[in-house]
């Protein structure tokens, strides 16, 4: 898998602003299917930290 950056630290996969989940998806953050930019997606793998 590529490196994929990620500066949410209290998500649960990241490990030193790295994501390391198995898979990752992305979604767009509203009803479009078409991003026009990344303000407009948002990541579905994000797990708060316990």
């Amino acid at each position: 898998m590529a490196d994929i950056k990620c500066s949410v630290e209290n998500c649960e996969f990241n490990g030193k602003k790295f994501c390391h989940a198995s898979a990752i998806e992305v979604a767009t953050n509203g009803h479009a299917f078409n991003a026009q930019s990344s303000e407009e997606t948002i990541c579905r793998t994000f797990r708060p930290k316990k």
